[in-house]
């Protein structure tokens, strides 16, 4: 057995459910945000914040509705990195890094009055895949299909890992300006709806080759969705993705959607390589300036050319071109 702190949210109202959606849908190492009132948090914890602070969560979704008895299942790991308590509004803001689906068995059942608390359990290394959660809440979601971002990689199949801010309040992608990206999802409909999952973005540099939104006709399926970065004319910016689930009316709550931060940066290669090229193109013309004269004698074979000459042409041919072809300089 092992104590954890355990955080339960339930099928009450849709704001909670949207919480346990979105747990459901968040790469690992992003940030989910969950809001308490105080007299909900065992006072051993709300007393004490600094000794629970990098302590793993368990996080529970409490089925309530339609069933003969209330369950609590266990849906992910997590860990609580930052914990806020408002003087204004007397909530107890928990904020948890995500880590792997997990399955424990709790030694008793949570207190009815507490939703955030200690709890012995015991880890079972069984039904602890993304699925196996899926089929355990779907009945709860309606006709509503489900997805995973599991990652976010290069062309080249490099993993793009997720960054948290200073406060860590929340996490964001830092993707490079001009570059193409994956994003590699889990989707299921086990219901088999006509249900269906669109892509948008805040901003017109981010674009997503796909059909838009996305039938899913499959009760589980991975996909790759390519993006493309858009090269910008300042170094950095910041936008939003977002995924949104809408019912087999396609009626979007927007609850529901999954609003992930893109911060676009300008690597330092694209430019360390703009400013050697226009070096190397000045360099050509310097050489092609000081070997003119040798154009003169070009017919007159006994003299052999300008070897300066040839490279400062062959210099002010290739470095434009190149400069033309990957950065757009005319």
């Amino acid at each position: 057995m092992k104590t954890l702190i355990c955080s339960y949210s339930s099928d009450s109202r849709t704001l909670y459910k949207a919480d346990i959606y979105k747990v459901l849908s968040m790469p690992k190492g992003f940030i989910i945000h969950f809001r308490y009132k105080l007299k909900y948090v065992e006072e051993l914890i709300s007393n004490d914040i600094k000794t629970f602070l990098n302590q793993d969560v368990i996080i529970f979704y409490t089925i309530t509705k339609n069933v003969e008895k209330e369950t609590n299942i266990p849906i992910r790991k997590a860990k609580l990195v930052r914990v806020d308590i408002s003087e204004d509004t007397g909530l107890f803001h928990a904020y948890m890094e995500l880590e792997d689906f997990v399955n424990v068995e709790l030694k008793e059942e949570k207190p009815t009055d507490k939703f955030f608390v200690n709890s012995d359990l015991k880890i079972i290394n069984q039904d602890n895949k993304w699925f196996d959660k899926i089929e355990k809440v779907k009945n709860s979601f309606g006709d509503m299909l489900f997805y995973y971002i599991k990652d976010i990689t290069t062309y080249k199949g490099k993993t793009i890992k997720a960054t948290q801010r200073n406060d860590r309040k929340s996490s964001t992608f830092k993707l490079k300006h001009g570059e193409k990206y994956f994003i590699e999802l889990a989707i299921g409909n086990p219901k088999e709806t006509d249900s269906k999952l669109k892509f948008e973005s805040s901003s017109d540099d981010i674009t997503a080759n796909i059909p838009n939104p996305m039938e899913i006709t499959a009760q589980y399926d991975d996909k790759s969705i390519p993006i493309y970065i858009k090269t910008l004319d300042v170094s950095n910016a910041s936008s939003f993705i977002s995924f949104n689930p809408t019912n087999s009316d396609d009626n979007v709550n927007t609850e529901y959607n999954l609003n992930i931060e893109i911060v676009k940066e300008l690597g330092w290669k694209k430019p360390f390589f703009f400013g050697l090229l226009t070096l190397l193109t000045l360099i050509g013309f310097v050489l092609v300036k000081e070997g003119y004269d040798s154009l003169n004698r070009i017919f007159e074979w006994e003299n052999s050319i300008d070897t300066g000459l040839i490279l400062g042409c062959a210099l002010m041919t290739i470095c434009p071109a190149i400069l033309f072809f990957h950065y757009n300089k005319k």
